[in-house]
């Protein structure tokens, strides 16, 4: 279990990918099948990682990979129109 202070960390990490992110790529997801592919992506990094020996394995590329995709699953919330048919 983490401490408040590293939930902290872990939330004001995820903002900077967010935002390093949108300055690297600053069109929005023009829609959810975009952001799905994204994420889709993010999430099989952190598979990978998850799948290798766990003496190959590194907490803290973990612990990245997650961060990724939690900035991407944040990005997709706020740039996706949910209302779009």
């Amino acid at each position: 279990m983490v401490s408040d202070m590293d939930k902290d960390a872990y939330l004001a990490s995820i903002r900077t990918e967010y935002l390093r992110a949108q300055d690297a790529y600053p069109r929005p997801f023009v829609n959810a099948h975009e952001a799905h592919s994204v994420i889709e992506e993010e999430y099989d990094e952190f598979k990978r990682e998850v799948q290798k020996k766990p003496d190959d394995r590194f907490a803290h590329t973990c612990q990245r990979e997650l961060i990724q995709l939690a900035a991407m699953c944040l990005r997709a919330l706020v740039e996706v129109d949910w209302n779009a048919r």
